[in-house]
């Protein structure tokens, strides 16, 4: 694979409240290649798909 390009070019994150966003966005980051960011969303909501769910992420992977 080019090193250029990120194995995660776009996603999304859902999440109930904006709690923990920081935690979020450090395992995140663990997974973008930092010279070539993936469009990217973070979004606050009032509830999710499911009771009891936190967070939703939809994300696009280069394999």
């Amino acid at each position: 694979m080019n090193p250029r390009l990120s194995p995660l070019p776009s996603h999304v994150i859902r999440a109930w409240r904006f709690q923990g966003y920081l935690a979020v966005r450090e395992v995140r980051d663990a997974w973008v290649v930092e010279d070539c960011l993936p469009a990217s969303s973070f979004v606050g909501v009032a509830a999710l798909a499911l009771p009891g769910l936190r967070v939703e992420i939809e994300a696009v992977a280069v394999v």
